[in-house]
């Protein structure tokens, strides 16, 4: 079955660039965006996706998308 039109859809090319950043890095950039949004995230920056393993960065992310989830004073600094 061939779709009305399919012909002037195909004629149209998308201006999408060659290379496409990685996955990771696309990561990295949204997570440190959203930890900028917080207080306590201010302090913290993401380097790579192990880092986001640290307990910190996951409650200043949930802080991000729901504020005053966890306190600052539930967030130790030492580790």
């Amino acid at each position: 079955m061939v779709w009305p039109d399919s012909d002037l859809f195909k004629s149209y090319k998308s201006k999408l660039p060659d290379k496409y950043p990685r996955a990771d890095d696309c990561i990295l950039e949204l997570v440190n965006s959203h930890l900028r949004r917080t207080q306590e995230g201010q302090k913290l920056t993401v380097s790579s996706v192990e880092d986001m393993a640290d307990h910190r960065v996951l409650c200043c992310l949930v802080n991000s998308f729901v504020p005053f989830t966890f306190t600052s004073e539930v967030l130790p600094n030492d580790r």
